[in-house]
């Protein structure tokens, strides 16, 4: 299985490459990568076979496409690879002459349900998937809603496989005790669209010092800084900066809060729950899916921000609350979203492929 993704800079994409990669090591010829970055990095210090297309970028380019589909052929001649696994719709296109190899690509959702993408981009990715998701040998979807999209590209529903994003198991007690001083927490870009205002404004309804931890850098952190001076809340938030580690982070808060108006399946979100830390979360599909039970999570209803307060406060004051939707919360990572399941569905599908 030769895997060729557009970027290696770090993001749910690359994370979901290297764990299978990693995971199915014995079935991964290499990784095709457009560009060096934490996946590169990754990959080399475990020893995987990593391939550098530099052609392979994220750009509406017809020739460098091209370019990028040559040196994609070149790299599974060179590797042996039997199978190709395209992740992201630019990887697709480096892959659209595979060489008589079966081709599987994860879409990773699909950019026109994302509405910070221009218009024409967004028409440009359904005529692009309708015109080669008929010849894909299987489609992974690592989402509800991408299992569902797919239909309407004309891919056989035989070849649409649902495999969910995992996450490894916790390590620690089993019976956690209850987070104080009481904290929020989010890891991600701190960039527009993610939901970082809106916490910041959440913030400002708590009382009796709650703080929000932020584990993340990027464009928006300045403007998120004066948003929470505005606010009164600047001495309750820690800019914790990049995590090359969240596992200590997840320890430090007691709610993880996420108001993003897009996601696919989120890891952030699986490996919060997997920490047993509870969420609070927009309600949109790639939340739903995963907080589906109640239990775990609370999803918040667009401006519902009493609602969300009340949650929070219950969670972060209420220790037999906490306790019992923690334990909900590692119980839904491990019997839904556990990494071991994910990468036995996917050796399964790839040897049905001869991969």
């Amino acid at each position: 299985m030769l895997h060729v993704v557009q970027s290696g800079d770090r993001g749910g994409v690359q994370r979901h490459v290297r764990d299978v990669a990693l995971g199915l090591r014995a079935r991964t010829a290499g990784v095709v990568v457009g560009q060096e970055g934490w996946l590169t990095a990754q990959l080399r210090e475990a020893g995987i076979p990593v391939v550098l297309a530099p052609s392979l970028r994220r750009a509406v380019d017809p020739m460098a496409s091209a370019r990028a589909a040559r040196e994609v052929r070149q790299a599974a001649e060179a590797t042996g690879a039997g199978v190709l696994h395209a992740h992201g719709i630019f990887a697709l296109l480096a892959c659209r002459h595979p060489g008589g190899r079966p081709l599987v690509y994860t879409p990773h959702g699909f950019q026109w349900r994302d509405p910070a993408h221009p218009p024409w981009l967004r028409a440009a990715s359904r005529v692009v998937h309708r015109g080669l998701g008929p010849r894909l040998a299987a489609l992974v979807a690592v989402s509800g809603r991408d299992a569902m999209d797919a239909a309407g590209l004309g891919v056989p529903l035989e070849r649409v496989h649902h495999v969910p994003n995992g996450v490894p198991p916790a390590r620690g007690p089993e019976a956690p005790a209850h987070r104080f001083p009481p904290a929020l927490g989010v890891a991600t870009r701190l960039v527009p669209g993610k939901g970082l205002k809106e916490a910041i404004r959440l913030l400002a309804r708590l009382q009796g010092g709650v703080e929000l931890h932020v584990a993340g850098t990027g464009p928006l952190e300045a403007d998120l800084r004066r948003l929470a001076l505005r606010v009164g809340v600047s001495t309750r938030v820690r800019w914790l900066g990049w995590q090359d580690d969240l596992e200590p982070f997840y320890r430090r808060i007691a709610v993880y809060v996420t108001l993003s108006r897009k996601e696919g399946l989120p890891y952030a979100v699986l490996d919060a729950l997997a920490q047993g830390v509870p969420v609070l979360a927009s309600d949109i599909p790639g939340h739903a899916e995963i907080l589906a039970g109640g239990a775990a999570g609370f999803l918040v209803r667009r401006r519902a921000w009493e609602d969300a307060a009340a949650r929070a406060h219950t969670w972060l004051y209420d220790t037999q609350a906490w306790q019992d939707a923690s334990r909900a919360a590692r119980r839904e990572a491990l019997q839904r979203f556990a990494l071991a399941q994910m990468l036995q569905r996917l050796a399964a599908l790839y040897a049905a492929e001869g991969g």
